[in-house]
């Protein structure tokens, strides 16, 4: 394991499929939402559920535009994280554990993620890298050893200096 002083920063952020996913789906979702609002200007009655469903779908494809841009830094201080919903950091020495967190459904997709859990303060998840499969395919393929990367680093940081003496 390396000395915390020679953990170089790292930052992971959501992989190229992600990014297309996620990038198509915001801009069908805003596309969706332009169009229902301008087709309910015509619609007379219930233009405005119409209007309320358009503006809505135009809001989620604008948060998925806006949510490809999310990652993870982590260096021998701690981890940092920015998304959508806003930054979060923490530092190793108060990071109690560091969790796989899966979202298991009855069927596809099946998704992973990286909770961090700390003393005395709110837990999260890591917004990126994130892991998920569709029919056995897997989207991030290099998720294992992502987390392996951030466990060995706040296992080095967290680990107590080890004396040279005989």
């Amino acid at each position: 394991m390396a000395c915390p002083e020679r953990l170089p920063p790292v930052t992971f952020r959501p992989t190229r499929g992600q990014h297309r996913e996620m990038l198509f789906a915001g801009i069908y979702l805003v596309t969706s939402g332009v169009g229902i609002v301008v087709f309910a200007g015509r619609a007379g009655k219930g233009a405005v559920a119409l209007i309320i469903a358009g503006v809505g779908l135009a809001a989620l494809g604008i948060w998925l535009l806006a949510d490809r841009r999310v990652h993870t830094t982590i260096d021998a201080e701690g981890v940092r994280t920015s998304s959508v919903f806003g930054r979060r950091s923490c530092r190793w020495s108060e990071v109690t554990d560091v969790d796989l967190d899966i979202d298991a459904t009855d069927g596809d997709p099946m998704a992973w993620s990286i909770m961090i859990h700390r003393r005395g303060g709110r837990s999260f998840t890591l917004p990126a890298p994130t892991d998920s499969t569709r029919k056995d395919r897997h989207d991030n393929p290099d998720f294992t050893d992502q987390l392996a990367t951030i466990e060995s680093y706040w296992r080095a940081s967290t680990r107590p200096p080890q004396s040279h003496l005989p």
